[in-house]
């Protein structure tokens, strides 16, 4: 009888061991699957077909909510950019408008879109692998800052506004002249302060780039551009660019 029992006991056992070896597998391999989802979805390999060339009007065919495309040289920002009704809308949206977890490249909904105003500020997920905004941790190394200063908007209606990285900073996520999108010379009077370099010598308006330093931190890592022209594209009123 004790032998009976001990052989249904080893039967039992084996069964719970391969059941759990098999469940382990399951969910090992769906992790495995959602982080290549998760990173594909934020890397810029899949949207890059859209990015616009001689026609940026075609930006509307990824979204009627892309207002331009944002590329920092030399780094892996090489995206449509956003602009939802609210700050929330694309912090779990795709630029096509489905659900991602990675979310979008976005200007904060209180900016104009036209880039007119004196300071502006985009949000981007610090996710890893360097693509989104998870590259930007890197520019606090100076010379990584040095090396990586140049970037681009390019517009629906084909304007291009040039960028140049001038400053860095560390700081927390209610830093009102910042993150309630103050003036200009708000934010200088704050980097002149807080920042890690300051390099600003021009006038033109002030661009910033956000990310979290992790999903649970309230710290954010910004680092500011100066526009310091605007490239009239064909369809855009050829103008001379005025920055305040």
């Amino acid at each position: 009888m004790m032998i009976r029992l001990a052989k249904l006991f080893d039967k039992t056992f084996e069964k719970i061991l391969t059941i759990l070896f098999l469940l382990m597998l399951f969910f090992g391999g769906y992790a495995v699957y959602d982080t290549i989802y998760i990173y594909y979805n934020a890397s810029n390999v899949g949207i890059l077909a859209y990015k616009p060339t001689d026609d940026p009007s075609t930006l509307v065919d990824i979204n009627e909510d892309c207002i331009g495309w944002i590329t920092i040289d030399d780094t892996n920002i090489d995206y449509p950019l956003m602009q939802g009704i609210d700050n929330a809308e694309y912090l779990n949206k795709g630029p096509d408008g489905s659900y991602s977890l990675s979310g979008s490249i976005f200007l904060d909904s209180r900016n104009n879109s036209d880039f007119s105003d004196s300071f502006s500020l985009i949000y981007g997920h610090h996710m890893q692998g360097n693509v989104m905004f998870g590259c930007l941790d890197e520019y606090v190394d100076e010379e990584y800052f040095q090396n990586h200063k140049d970037g681009n908007i390019t517009l629906q209606n084909g304007d291009q506004a040039v960028l140049k990285a001038f400053a860095v900073a560390d700081m927390d996520a209610n830093v009102e002249c910042v993150f309630q999108i103050g003036e200009k010379t708000d934010v200088l009077a704050f980097l002149a302060k807080n920042a890690m370099y300051l390099e600003y010598c021009g006038d033109g308006h002030i661009l910033a780039l956000s990310t979290c330093q992790s999903p649970s931190s309230l710290r954010r890592t910004v680092v500011f551009y100066e526009i310091t022209d605007v490239i009239k594209g064909e369809s855009s009123p050829q103008e001379e660019s005025e920055n305040d």
